[in-house]
């Protein structure tokens, strides 16, 4: 019964020793994804298939770069390969370009990746044999004709022509209407540098700084050269209002006329002159 008992155990170990090469029972051992884009593509265009490997940070794998035959309807090239690591697991893209000669549904050929434990050696030293190989899981690609496409375009170009005419119509009637709605805009900009100006004859330069602040954030939405105004205006208005403090008239003055200047500026940015010619 003894070497019965010591028999077992030795099966026993040896099984657990084993486990690892033929993948038993790891739940840290890499898992194979294959990412084929959705649909058909026509015959003689390349399309890229990913392989994703996947496995947990914590039980680092070095990953080399993928085993792949050219099928026998078309092409295979090994593109490029992209690491991420994220959420304690890490995630590594190899990408192949496949090329049919003829349209048809294939498989796509088998791919080993190879595996060893434990991470890549320093550059230049990839001496480090794979210990093992991680089949990815079979997938299919749909290549079709090109030929049949073109005569649809073809057929349904006068339609397109047609509908494109109706487009273009309302557009052009849309745009005349967002132009009339812009210089309102333009005008309304005007009246509120107007209405500071008042503001300022009244000495209530918070009032005033306040609608220049505002005609500036209007500024700014079409013109990069209005944005520092508005983050100078935003200091002067918390300066004025709540410190209390009189703005120097040169100051102000300064501001009246870079925001005076900029308004025929917006107009034309938003109503450019040739439009108006038309």
């Amino acid at each position: 019964m003894t070497v019965f008992r010591n028999i077992a155990v030795t099966a026993f170990a040896a099984l657990l020793t084993l486990a690892p090469l033929l993948g038993w029972g790891e739940e840290g051992v890499p898992s194979c994804e294959v990412v084929v884009p959705a649909g058909d593509f026509p015959m003689g265009q390349p399309v890229t298939v990913e392989y994703v490997v996947r496995w947990p940070e914590n039980s680092p794998f070095a990953v080399f770069p993928l085993e792949v035959s050219p099928p026998e309807w078309g092409t295979a090239e090994y593109v490029s390969q992209e690491t991420t690591v994220a959420d304690g697991q890490v995630e590594l893209r190899q990408r192949v370009r496949y090329t049919a000669r003829q349209a048809g549904e294939y498989d796509l050929p088998a791919v080993k990746i190879p595996l060893a434990e434990g991470t890549l050696p320093p550059v230049g030293r990839f001496d480090q044999a794979p210990g093992r190989y991680l089949d990815a899981p079979a997938a299919r690609i749909t290549f079709r004709d090109p030929a049949p496409g073109r005569a649809l375009a073809a057929g349904g170009a006068l339609a397109a022509l047609v509908l494109a005419g109706g487009i273009a119509l309302v557009v052009l009637r849309r745009r005349s209407r967002d132009q009339a709605e812009e210089s309102d805009r333009a005008e309304a900009l005007a009246a509120r540098l107007h209405t500071a100006r008042k503001h300022r004859l009244d000495g209530d330069h918070y009032a005033c700084y306040r609608e220049l602040l505002a005609v500036a954030k209007e500024l700014a939405t079409v013109l990069e050269q209005a944005k520092p105004l508005v983050a100078a205006l935003s200091k002067q208005v918390d300066r004025v209002g709540y410190g209390g403090q009189r703005p120097p008239d040169d100051e102000i003055e300064g501001y009246f006329r870079d925001l005076e200047r900029l308004v025929p500026v917006y107009r034309n940015t938003v109503h450019p002159p040739q439009e108006n010619a038309q």
